[in-house]
Formats: structure tokens, sequence, C-alpha cells
């Protein structure tokens, strides 16, 4: 059942990822109706019908089954949660650098990168390489892999299925990383081991980024997550600053300032929680418009701020942007992603923050000053083409690296 759940967040995945406007967006999703129902999910069986059989006319109808794609997601995550394998270690393997740089660039990567061909002409390719991949095969295409919202779940399940020897190499893999692959090791290590043992990895996983789904994953294992950064004394419950915005009313800057402190534990909140249901309250009276309700309601890092958006027939990318760089939530780049393709202001700092391979094609062609944020999907681009026997390519890898500096590698 695990594997067909994870099938499903891969299909879900692709159609947010191509956009509804593609006839061949839903045909994974719908076949995997049948499937579900055989192993009694009727549930999930019926939503996934209902999705493919829709027939959105206009942006509100359109917005709707974007919507309803993204909430069958979280059910898959939450089925996960509750059927993920335990392995229980007593001690951490050494790591072994043995693993080597890729003799052969794999093309369909290449491709997906280099923006060249269309993702959904390329999925086949992608999958095929993902699951023929073995133990001993470079890291390299398998972490740059892990990094890109549509593939991650896939590559993860992958490596998941070589846990003893995915730890030893957690240094290799956790190395010159974007934020998205380190936030998926993360999730991948607490996959499995057993509560407490995330401690044991924490030099492993340096510089981990703030995020909604892991630390509400490790909430929920009772996983000791390690902090990115120093934590103020005051808690949430004793603050303050909460206190005095609850007595007085709540003002921007107080909002401001409240997230700046106390993001990482509003992200772990109940969802009936008092202090989180006034928040939410008192950004609808500090709104001044739909719009700016939304953006506001956008930089609070809890899922039930996720469903006031994307149940909302007023979200703009703008607001997805803001609710990406407050909760580091992965699963909805490829709806941001598809707003992208309608919308050329993108903020893209806000984009890059998350450093998902999704958008290094259009990084590379349209927005090139923030290839340093990419440096090693650039780094795989530049080492093929330099081998290449095409000038032009070699001449283009050659400007990828003037614009690297000093993040190229040597």
């Amino acid at each position: 059942m695990r594997a067909l759940i994870e099938d499903l967040q891969v299909a879900l995945r692709e159609a947010l990822a191509m956009g509804l406007d593609t006839p061949s967006a839903l045909d994974r999703l719908a076949a995997l109706a049948e499937p579900l129902r055989s192993v009694g999910l009727e549930v999930l069986a019926q939503s996934v019908e209902a999705i493919t059989n829709a027939t959105p006319s206009d942006e509100p109808e359109y917005a709707a089954v974007i919507n309803e794609l993204v909430r069958l997601w979280e059910v898959c995550e939450q089925v996960l949660l509750r059927t993920h394998p335990v392995m229980t270690l007593t001690k951490l393997p050494e790591s072994r650098g043995w693993l080597s740089l890729d003799s052969a660039p794999d093309e369909p990567l290449i491709a997906l990168l280099a923006g060249a061909a269309p993702l959904t002409a390329l999925l086949p390719a992608l999958e095929e390489q993902i699951n023929r991949w073995k133990w001993g095969d470079s890291l390299t295409p398998m972490r740059l892999m892990l990094g890109h919202s549509v593939l991650t779940q896939q590559v993860g399940a992958r490596l998941r299925e070589h846990s003893t020897q995915f730890l030893q190499s957690l240094r290799l893999l956790a190395s010159n990383t974007t934020p998205l692959q380190r936030i998926r090791l993360a999730e991948l290590v607490m996959d499995l081991y057993e509560e407490g043992q995330i401690r044991t990895l924490q030099p492993y996983l340096k510089r981990l980024p703030e995020s909604m789904p892991l630390r509400r994953r490790a909430m929920q294992l009772r996983v000791a997550l390690p902090d990115s950064r120093e934590r103020a004394h005051e808690t949430l419950d004793d603050s303050e600053l909460l206190h005095a915005l609850q007595h007085s009313g709540l003002t921007r800057q107080g909002f401001s300032e409240l997230m700046r402190r106390h993001a990482h534990e509003v992200m772990c909140l109940p969802d009936d929680s008092p202090v989180l249901t006034w928040l939410l309250e008192s950004l609808e009276s500090l709104a001044r418009s739909v719009r700016d309700r939304l953006e506001l309601i956008a930089r609070v890092p809890h899922p039930r701020a996720t469903e006031i958006l994307l149940n909302s027939p007023h979200l703009t990318p703008r607001a997805l942007e803001l609710h990406i760089e407050a909760t580091r939530d992965y699963r909805l780049a490829p709806l941001l992603f598809h707003f992208g393709n309608r919308s050329p202001l993108l903020q893209w700092g806000v984009v890059n923050a998350l450093g998902d391979a999704l958008f290094f094609p259009i990084v590379l062609n349209l927005h090139p000053e923030a290839l340093p944020r990419y440096a090693e999907y650039a780094h795989y681009l530049i080492q093929h083409w330099r081998n290449s026997p095409d000038p032009a390519l070699q001449q283009q890898a050659e400007q990828i690296r003037a614009r690297l500096g000093g993040h190229a590698h040597a």
C-alpha cells in the first residue's frame, strides 16, 4: 500500500507541475483509481476520479481542481506518516568517501536542467534512470533529482531501499546542497531512524533550513530535530511580545516581530490552538484588501494558513511565494511553477530561497544572476558540456562558469 500511495504522490506532483492545460497531465493519476480501489482505499479512488473527471471552464473552477490536487497530496502524506518503516540502529556507521564523480552524465537529466525539453517529455526517461540506479553508481544524479520537487518522492523511495548505505554516504549527500535537498535528506533520515537518533546525525545535516513540513513531521514522530540557529530563551508560551499584542491589538510591526522570533514554534501549534486562532482572526482585521489579507496570512507558517490560501479563489503567485518563503514547503513548489508560467512577476529571491531544481531551467535562461544559488546544478551542466564535441555547448559551459564566479568548481 505504501508504494501505491507514493505513486499517487508522484502523479499528483506531475499534474501540478504540468498544469491542467496539458492533455496528459492527469493520465497517470487516472490510472491509479482502480489500483487504489483494489486495496480498499475507496475514498482516495473517488477523489482521484473526481479530479480526473473535472472539466474546469474558468479560473475559479481551475483553481478548485488545483486545490483538490494539493489537498489529496496532504492526505497521502498523513497516510505515509502512519505507515512509515522504522529501522533501529545503535551506532552511526562511518562515512566512506569511495564514491566518485560521474564518468558519463545522464542525458535526460542534462536535458531537464538545460530546459532543452519539457518535463512531460522527459519524465519516462528520468523515472527509468531512478529505477535502474543501484548502490555503487554515482550519487550525483540522485542528489540533484532529490532537489527537484516533482522527482524527489521517487528518488527518496529508491534511496530508502538502500538504507544502510544511504547513512554511510550521508556526508556526501548533504554536501553542497540546496535547502530543498537538505530538507528531503532530513525527512529520509527520520523515515529510517527511531526517536532521538537524529541527534547523532546533526553533524551531517548542518545548515538545516526551517521547514514547516519537516518540523511538524519531527514533532509527530517525536524526533529531536537539530535547530538551524540559536534560539532565544523566551518561548511562545511566555512571550512578552505575544501577551502585549493580545492585550493591545496586533500591528503589522508586531506581527513581523512575532514571526521573526517564534515562527519555528508557530509551525508546531496544534490546529485548534487559541493563539493560532487569535493570530489568523487578527490578520483578518489588519488587512487592507483581499490581496493584502492573503499575503499576511501567507507569512504564517502553519497548515491552517496553507488551507486558507488554497481555498481562496483570489490566490496569487505573490501569496504563494510568501508562504513558501515562510514554510519552505516544497510540496507547493509545483503549484508556484504553474503560476509562474502565467505570471512573469515572480520574486526570484523568494523562489530561490528553496533552491528547487524545478525552477533551474528558468534561472539558467532568464535569471543568470541567481545561478550561484544552484551551483551544483550549474556545475553538472558545465562538466558535461565542456567535454562535448559541439563548440557551441563548450562556449555555453564557459559562460555559465563565468556567471558562477567564485562558486564554480575547479
